[in-house]
């Protein structure tokens, strides 16, 4: 329980033996009784070491049905420090050694998180000296999540905990990340040719409506942050989507891979809170895509043709994300810019993530993209025409973290 409700105590009790009860009130969950006196000596050990909760050792590999969070002290002071217990228990109440936390305090600097005995993890956390509110702490990992609220007390400073000796194990956001996923869209096409076209087709083709073209394939995605900083990190990604146009213009299907392409360096802030932590950031780096275009003309003797037009770029963008321990939740927003300098592409995404433990979870995404661009003559600098599509994408798929 996060309190408890004690009788009121007389005035000539010992200062520290009410504070016994307290640890010991909220601990067992049972209301406090008035037991005979113990000496100084024992009391004060108790206070500061709290006895040891009958937890036997279980084997690496069982799986984790709950957590137990303990705070040593219960109740820490403001400016002092607190020691995080966390036990990963088996259905057995066995507790499981090898596990990895991610562990977010809502205030104060938390030292790595160490295995400090089998099956016994511990980090210290650093409270600011005019802390007032309870510190809110959350744990996620093996399968599960847990949530504990840390009171302030009163009592006099102490000096601040001793770190865990034992070698520290990465609890903040993951290293690097992996995702792979097939893809299904929706995509419209419409070339329209100038007064004087050029080579483009002299005739407009659209492909909209209720005759869009549907591409399927696949898309994937690495992600690394750099260790140490978690604010600056990389991301490749790159999709191919394939589809066909049947028309009456030329023979067959114009069969066309869409390639979208990027490369970016990304900045994020993140901010944890009760239930996890939200993160704003943005985007920078280089583009790759294509359309296709069609030549040729429509009249006697004359014959159709279609090839791609590749467009590369810069991609500027932001986004944001929530994330809720075991799932997230992100958005994002890209400018394109062919040729580094014409406004052309807008990206709008919005994805959500399922972790099914600490490195494995299920990817579902929604992608809409919206390009515009008008063709020029390469020596006359004339305007020969326009193209404009649009794709709607669903992607699904698995992610892997390190």
């Amino acid at each position: 329980p996060s309190s408890v409700q004690l009788p009121s105590l007389s005035a000539d009790r010992h200062p520290i033996w009410d504070e016994l009860m307290v640890r010991t009130a909220y601990r067992s969950g049972d209301a406090p009784t008035e037991t005979a006196q113990a000496p100084a000596e024992q009391v004060a050990a108790v206070v500061e070491a709290p006895e040891e909760p009958a937890y036997p050792l279980g084997q690496a590999g069982d799986t984790v049905v709950r957590l137990d969070l303990r705070s040593i002290p219960e109740m820490p002071v403001p400016g002092d420090s607190f020691v995080l217990r966390i036990y990963g228990l088996s259905s057995a109440k066995d507790r499981v050694p090898g596990l990895n936390f991610e562990v977010m305090s809502s205030a104060g600097e938390m030292t790595s998180l160490a295995e400090v005995d089998p099956g016994i993890y511990e980090a210290v956390i650093d409270l600011p000296r005019r802390q007032t509110e309870p510190v809110k702490v959350s744990v996620v990992g093996a399968g599960t999540m847990d949530f504990k609220s840390v009171e302030m007390g009163t009592r006099a400073p102490k000096e601040k905990a001793e770190k865990p000796p034992r070698t520290p194990v990465e609890t903040s956001s993951s290293i690097a990340s992996f995702r792979v996923s097939g893809a299904a869209s929706l995509y419209s096409y419409e070339q329209q040719p100038s007064a004087d076209s050029g080579p483009l087709l002299d005739k407009p083709l659209a492909v909209t409506g209720a005759n869009s073209a549907v591409p399927i394939g696949g898309a994937v995605e690495a992600m690394a942050w750099v260790p140490g900083v978690e604010m600056v990190g990389v991301r490749a990604r790159g999709r191919m989507t394939r589809y066909g146009i049947a028309a009456s213009i030329f023979e067959g299907q114009a069969l066309d891979w869409l390639v979208d392409s990027s490369l970016d360096v990304m900045g994020r802030y993140s901010m944890p809170l009760s239930f996890g932590s939200v993160w704003a950031g943005g985007h920078v780096g280089l583009r790759y895509d294509d359309f296709m275009i069609f030549t040729g003309c429509l009249d006697e003797g004359c014959s159709v043709a279609f090839e791609p037009l590749t467009v590369p770029g810069l991609g500027l963008g932001l986004d944001a994300g929530v994330d809720f321990g075991q799932a997230v939740v992100s958005a994002e927003y890209t400018q394109g810019f062919a040729r580094f300098q014409v406004p052309y592409a807008s990206t709008i995404e919005v994805r959500g993530a399922y972790r099914l433990d600490a490195n494995w979870s299920l990817d579902l995404g929604l992608v809409s993209i919206a390009r515009s661009v008008t063709l020029e003559g390469a020596d006359s600098g004339l305007a020969r025409g326009t193209l404009d599509d649009a794709q709607l994408i669903v992607e699904a798929g698995v992610g892997f973290r390190l």
